[in-house]
């Protein structure tokens, strides 16, 4: 005569296991360096925000800050 198998014979189980092998330490300097790029990405808005900074970085070839922004802003959210 046949045992109907138990649910744990029948499905696979979960097992635990570990997103990173990060330190606790590691770990904050990820978030202070990430929190560190979104403050730098708003400081840098409210900055070109202003239309003589805009002119100025495009008189000292520096237009490039103006271009890459959208990117830089898309970075830091991610």
């Amino acid at each position: 005569m046949q045992v109907a198998p138990t649910p744990s014979e029948r499905f696979a189980l979960e097992e635990e296991w570990k997103l990173t092998e990060a330190t606790g330490g590691q770990k904050t300097g990820a978030i202070a360096l990430g929190l560190a790029n979104l403050v730098g990405v708003v400081v840098l808005g409210g900055l070109l925000a202003d239309p003589q900074t805009r002119y100025s970085l495009a008189q000292s070839s520096l237009s490039f800050v103006l271009s890459s922004f959208p990117a830089l802003q898309v970075c830091s959210i991610l």
